[in-house]
């Protein structure tokens, strides 16, 4: 309900005027000079529901005079005939006031409740913005919560897979240290020279996991120079065309003005090899693969994928294929170490475990889009490198091999 405009209030209390004279004036055959008030009080209680106080009032004073003027007795000095005509003049001033008064009361409550309607309104819109609000920082401090914690339990699984490796790498290095040995103490034609080559192979393999373990722990040694992801991803690219075969479409993307980044440089080679193994692996039947190198600014986030990632310059590493993709499943589990979806003896899943904390030596970030039967895309976020040089660095004290 909206405050009438003053011109239209009072202009219907005019025509209210005009239409009273003029039903009074149809009645005068029958009424003559009796009752000139007859018809003021419809007037009125128009005027006043319409309007309010003002219009009554308006209606009531106007109207009055305009009737005691009209079908009054006004020669005589506006002196009324008859006690039933003082008695309808006082009813028809004191109605009128009254019936105005009561509208105006009517009015002003009406706006009353629709101000607190108002107010209730926006009271209850703020407080859904207010439950909107705090279910999404609920949403994200629960997203934060479950990220912490797989952060800590990568972070424990890489202590533990470090520790037991150093270990383990030494038992190796004792095996394959006698199988040597026992090799050159036997003639070369001797039966049991197979049997110590089996033994010599099986220990080699378990060494290649041990290096793995220790790299997904961060205990392997790696040093920080300035790359070319450029050239990289082309020399590796050539590499990878040829094992491929032909039933995967190799393509590398790659411009000469992308950001230099600071890393090792053989291990951004495992790290791009183990993605396209796995690209390649998900295309059983053929496929295309497209591995990208680009340069990208990360400004403030936008979505969950980028809520952790800093802000910043990043020269992003992309390695699409077209492959059945990850399942739904296991998305929250591919970087978990010995989680693999290939056959019995195909691979110890230790890939992307140790890509991944090879990744966050490098101070990089990784984010997976997958779709069953369309493909999985990963994206690496390396930092831009500021320092032109190509001087490695020794790594950090913590990531040492800790001394028995």
């Amino acid at each position: 309900m909206r405050k009438r405009a003053p011109w239209l209030s009072y202009g219907i209390a005019a025509v209210c005027i005009g239409a009273m004279l003029g039903l009074r004036r149809v009645l005068q055959p029958w009424l003559g000079d009796h009752h000139p008030f007859l018809t003021l009080m419809p007037a009125v209680m128009v005027s006043a529901w319409f309007g309010g106080l003002g219009p009554g009032l308006f209606v009531t004073v106007v109207g009055t005079v305009s009737a005691w003027t009209l079908f009054g007795d006004v020669p005589r000095g506006f002196v009324l005939d008859s006690p039933d005509d003082y008695i309808g003049f006082c009813f028809s001033i004191v109605g009128g006031v009254t019936i105005s008064l009561l509208n105006h009361v009517r009015i002003r409550a009406e706006y009353h409740a629709l101000d607190r309607l108002a107010q209730v309104k926006e009271a209850r819109e703020c407080l859904q913005i207010e439950i909107i609000q705090r279910a999404k920082q609920h949403e994200e401090l629960l997203l934060s919560q479950q990220k912490l914690l797989e952060a800590r339990k990568m972070e424990a699984v890489g202590r533990l897979a470090g520790a037991v490796a150093h270990d383990f790498n030494n038992l190796m290095m004792i095996v394959m240290g006698n199988v040597e040995l026992a090799e050159t103490s036997l003639p070369q034609n001797a039966e049991e020279q197979a049997y110590l080559h089996c033994i010599g192979q099986a220990a080699q393999r378990a060494a290649d996991v041990t290096a793995r373990l220790l790299a997904y722990g961060g205990k392997h040694y790696t040093r920080s120079e300035t790359v070319n992801l450029s050239q990289l991803i082309n020399e590796v690219g050539s590499g990878i065309r040829e094992w491929a075969g032909a039933r995967i479409d190799l393509a590398v993307i790659a411009s000469h003005e992308i950001w230099p980044i600071r890393a090792d440089t053989g291990q951004l080679k495992t790290i791009l090899l183990s993605l396209a193994a796995n690209a390649c692996d998900a295309m059983p039947q053929g496929g295309t693969l497209t591995i990208e190198a680009s340069n990208s600014t990360i400004g403030q986030p936008t979505g969950t994928y980028t809520a952790e990632i800093v802000p910043g310059e990043y020269a992003p590493l992309t390695v699409r294929d077209t492959g059945r993709g990850i399942p739904e499943c296991l998305m929250e589990r591919i970087f978990e170490p010995f989680l693999t979806t290939k056959e019995f003896g195909s691979g110890a899943g230790l890939g992307l475990a140790t890509s991944f904390s090879l990744i966050k030596q490098f101070h990089g970030y990784v984010r997976v889009e997958s779709e069953q039967d369309r493909g999985t895309t990963f994206f690496v976020y390396f930092p831009r490198s500021q320092t032109p040089s190509d001087k490695s660095e020794a790594p950090p004290n913590d990531t040492d091999i800790p001394k028995d």
